[in-house]
């Protein structure tokens, strides 16, 4: 039916949510009269989405999920969710050669661990509701890596890869695990690349050109939706046609 593709009337958790992704995703939900907890570390950002949205549907939340205190507000939260979109995160391009412990940890502590940790700890105090979804953004660079992007490419890799043990874990409870991976998309994460590697050549490589952030949360949300009602541990491309070349 095409209602189902509808999302209204639903409280939903999204990280990373003041900038790129995830804050188209919380302007769609709102403009469907959803309830919104947006969660980002950027304070600055996260201001200015409380001016733009301007909505009694909006809360907003200051911190990192890598701080377990972070965490523990969000458990906190007054209601229960009906879905989770996992944005946060971060990028650093390093040759291989000169990755360093503390790298990696900060990699795998911001694009891994916490989004997992926050995840696990939701449903083990039962605050997604039955039928829920739960979406983790990971990447085209968990499936087409490039050179220096080594970190970044096994954190993302791991997200999509725990995706499928958590879909089975949660699915007697009716609630839906799956993961996006986005092509090269218009963001303030791509600008910082820019300014480290060339992107013509990346550019080139996506048939339908570089993605918008619309082009991933219009996705983010059919997933959320009753619509996506029979998909769960799956990982769904969105790169403009670059894994077809």
């Amino acid at each position: 039916m095409i209602n189902d593709f509808i999302i209204s009337g639903g409280i939903y958790l999204v990280t990373g949510a003041a900038s790129g992704i995830g804050k188209e995703v919380v302007r769609l939900l709102i403009a469907s009269s959803n309830k919104v907890l947006a969660v980002d570390r950027d304070k600055v950002n996260l201001g200015l989405l409380n001016l733009e949205m301007s909505s009694d549907l909006l809360s907003t939340l200051h911190g990192d999920i890598t701080n377990s205190q972070t965490r523990d507000q969000i458990i906190n939260y007054h209601d229960k969710f009906d879905g989770v979109v996992n944005c946060a995160g971060i990028i650093k391009l390093i040759p291989f050669k000169f990755i360093k412990e503390e790298m990696l940890k900060e990699m795998d502590r911001n694009n891994y661990e916490a989004p997992v940790l926050l995840n696990s700890s939701l449903l083990k105090k039962g605050k997604i509701n039955r039928g829920g979804s739960i979406v983790f953004l990971s990447s085209i660079m968990s499936i087409i890596s490039t050179q220096t992007n080594a970190i970044y490419t096994g954190t993302k890799a791991a997200l999509a890869g725990v995706t499928k043990t958590i879909a089975l874990e949660v699915a007697p409870l009716n609630i839906r695990v799956n993961s996006v991976s986005p092509g090269f998309v218009k963001t303030p994460m791509l600008e910082y690349i820019s300014q480290q590697t060339e992107l013509k050549i990346a550019e080139a490589n996506h048939p339908l050109g570089l993605g918008e952030p619309s082009d991933v949360a219009n996705a983010i949300l059919f997933l959320l939706s009753n619509a996506s009602r029979w998909i769960t541990g799956t990982n769904l491309i969105i790169d403009g046609g670059y894994c077809a070349k």
